[in-house]
Order: C-alpha cells, then structure tokens, then sequence
C-alpha cells in the first residue's frame, strides 16, 4: 500500500525541503500551508496541495482525509512556523495571535486530528519546534512562548502515547538560512542568514 505522510508549512524553507526528501523516497506527500507551493508542479503525481489555516479544524480534516485516500497515512510532520520579534510592548494583537495560531495551535489541530490514524497504521507525529523552545531569548518572548508550548505538548503527548503504536518526537532545530529569517529585522547575532 502507498505510503503517506502530511507535511506542513510545505509552501517554502523546511517544510517544503522535507516533503520533496519524503516523496523521492516514495511517499505520497499532502501538503498543507496558506500559501502555493512550487512543489505541486515539481512534483504532480506524488504531492496533493491543502491551503487554509492549520489552526482551523476544517483544513485539518480535508488533510487526514487526503492522506487516508492516498493511502496508508503513518507519517505526520508539522513544520509550519512564523516568528514574531521586538522589544517589549511593541506587538501588535494580531500578530501575536497569528504567531500562536501558526505555532502551536495548529501544530495541536493537526495533531489532534491525526492521532488516531496514525496509532493505528503504526506511524510517527514529528513536530518540529525551535531551540527557541528550549531557551529564552531577549526580543522573541512571543515567538518563544510559543515554541515552550510546544515542547510541552510535544513532550505530553510521548507520555500519552507511551506503549501505543505511535511515536511521538520533537525536533529543536537552530536557525536556518531560509526566508523565515530574510522576511524579518531581527537580525542581529545573524551570521550569513543563521542565528547563534
């Protein structure tokens, strides 16, 4: 049976480096961003695109449903990610509330929404977060907050899902040279594109 994966955030940087890696090994890989990624013409036969907002349950369904179609879903990597950085006192609501949708809630929806898929077909949830999630860092306590809630939901869930068929793992990767970083001005401590 055709092996699938949902990958999020798959409309540029790592999530969309991740999906193509996944389906040069085979895998049929459902997309999911708010954005057109490259990938759907690259890659037609093997890459099904989803756009809407992971925090919204709605697109979290059409994704699982997608993935079950396509195949025997066993592989979930939530990817998506947005930063919000300054001084204190200087974000705006809305920008805090898309940092935590982006983040963490919709990292928890489409968990949640694939849980019982993949304990049943055996598979892996990654959830990819930040060293941001490990450590605090001057002018990032949003986007920090963030990424600390997703460590603790991430570190939860292992221990929900202990002695089940699923596994459960987080990922705290440093900067990376990607446009994450180059559509912002935090950039000091930035050396060609990677933060310390």
């Amino acid at each position: 049976m055709q092996r699938t994966a949902i990958v999020t955030g798959t409309s540029s940087g790592l999530g969309a480096d991740l999906a193509a890696a996944l389906i040069n090994q085979g895998y049929q890989v459902i997309g999911v961003s708010r954005s057109p990624s490259d990938l759907l013409a690259a890659y037609r036969a093997n890459f099904t695109e989803i756009l809407g907002d992971i925090a919204d349950a709605e697109t979290c369904g059409r994704a699982v449903a997608a993935a079950k179609s396509a195949g025997r879903y066993e592989l979930l990597i939530n990817c998506a990610g947005m930063g919000i950085f300054g001084a204190p006192g200087t974000a705006m609501p809305d920008a805090v509330k898309a940092c935590i949708n982006t983040n963490l809630t919709g990292l928890i929806m489409m968990s949640e929404a694939s849980v019982s898929e993949l304990t049943a077909s055996g598979g892996t949830l990654v959830n990819i977060a930040s060293t941001a999630g490990l450590k605090a860092k001057a002018n990032e306590a949003i986007y920090c907050a963030a990424k600390w809630g997703v460590r603790g939901y991430t570190d939860s869930l292992k221990l929900e899902c202990k002695g089940s068929d699923l596994r459960v793992i987080g990922v705290y990767p440093g900067g990376m040279k990607t446009a994450f970083w180059a559509e912002t001005e935090h950039t000091k401590g930035v050396r060609d594109g990677f933060m310390d």
